[in-house]
C-alpha cells in the first residue's frame, strides 16, 4: 500500500498507530450484506466471476457461467454433427494409434464469435491442432446471456479421438461410443444441475471456499474438472484435468463431490452416463 496519512496525537504531533484491517472472503455472484456494514472490507472472490455488465468492458475476464449459457446455433445434436463432419483424424495419429479426448477451451463472445481457443487437455501435437482449427472454424453461436445482457463467457468442448477396431478410422466424434469405450461426452439431452446453470451457480458461490494458503500466496487461476454424471444422476469418476494448486484443485474436487444428484443425460431418450466439465475460477479482487 502507499503511504496513508499518519495517526496524530493531543498535541498535534505525528506518532505510530497500530491499525486493523478487516478483509471479508466472499462468494462473487450472491448477496453478502455482511460485507456491507464492515468499512472498508476488501473482498476475495472464489466464483463465480462478478456479476456486473461492467464486468467484460472494464477488462476482466470472461465468465465461467451464467443464466443463459452460449449454445451452437440448433443445439447439441447441430454442434456435434458439425464436429464429426469436420474434424479429420491425422494420419501419424492413426499409424501411432492414439486415441483419447482433446479438452479445448474458449471465449463464446456477446457477438457470438469464438476466440481465445486454447488445448487445456492434450493427446498429440496433430490431434491438438485439428481441434483447434476445428473449433476456430465454427460458426457464430447464439451468446451467453447475464441478466438479459450478452456477454463473454468460456466454454470447454471435448473433442473425442476413437480408432475401431483394426486400426480403421472412425469419425471423431462427441457422441456415442463403442460399447464399452465408456460415457458419452455429448448427447442429444445433456445431464442438468437441478434448477439449471442459475442453481449450479449458486450451489457453487454458497459452497467453495477460497484455500487460505492460495489466498496467502497470491495464487490465482482457473482449475478444470471433469467428472461424469451416471444415468441415475449421480456424479462420480472427477478429476482435476487443469489445476493451479494443490489445495484448489482439492476444493474444487470437494465441491463437485458434494453436489447432489442432477438430471441425467439422455440419448435417443434413455438415460446414459455423460462426460461434463467445469471451470472454476479462483481470484483475488481488491
Amino acid at each position: 500500500m502507499p503511504a496513508w496519512t499518519p495517526g496524530k496525537n493531543s498535541k498535534g504531533e505525528n506518532m505510530d498507530v497500530q491499525m486493523t484491517l478487516p478483509i471479508n472472503f466472499v462468494l462473487s455472484g450472491i448477496e453478502n450484506p455482511k460485507a456491507e456494514n464492515i468499512p472498508g472490507a476488501f473482498c476475495v472472490v472464489a466464483y463465480p466471476p462478478k456479476e456486473s455488465s461492467t464486468n467484460t468492458p472494464q477488462g476482466d475476464v470472461p465468465y465461467t457461467v451464467v443464466e443463459q449459457m452460449p449454445e451452437y446455433e440448433g443445439g447439441v445434436v447441430a454442434l456435434n454433427k458439425f464436429i464429426g463432419s469436420n474434424v479429420k483424424y491425422p494420419a501419424d495419429a492413426i499409424e501411432k494409434g492414439i486415441t483419447g479426448t482433446v479438452m479445448v477451451k474458449f471465449i463464446v463472445t456477446k457477438a457470438g464469435d469464438i476466440k481465445d481457443a486454447t488445448v487445456i487437455r492434450g493427446i498429440s501435437e496433430s490431434q491438438d491442432k485439428e481441434a483447434i482449427r476445428v473449433v476456430n472454424s465454427m460458426p457464430k453461436w447464439i451468446p451467453g446471456k447475464q441478466k438479459g445482457i450478452p456477454v463473454d463467457v468460456f466454454y470447454v468442448l471435448p473433442i473425442r479421438y476413437v480408432l475401431e477396431a483394426g486400426g480403421i478410422k472412425s469419425k471423431p466424434n462427441t457422441t456415442s461410443p463403442a460399447q464399452g469405450d465408456g460415457p458419452f461426452t455429448v448427447v442429444e439431452q445433456m445431464p442438468e444441475f437441478e434448477g439449471g446453470q442459475s442453481a449450479l451457480s449458486k450451489y457453487i458461490s454458497d459452497n467453495l471456499k477460497y484455500p487460505k494458503d492460495a489466498s496467502e500466496k497470491g495464487i490465482q487461476g482457473m482449475v478444470v474438472v471433469r467428472f461424469i454424471v451416471t444415468k441415475t444422476g449421480d456424479i462420480k469418476d472427477a478429476t482435476v484435468i487443469r489445476g493451479i494448486s494443490e489445495s484448489q484443485d482439492k476444493e474444487a474436487l470437494r465441491v463437485v463431490n458434494s453436489m447432489p444428484k442432477w438430471k441425467p443425460g439422455k440419448q435417443k431418450g434413455v438415460p446414459v452416463d455423460v462426460w461434463y466439465t467445469i471451470p472454476f475460477r479462483f481470484v483475488l479482487q481488491i
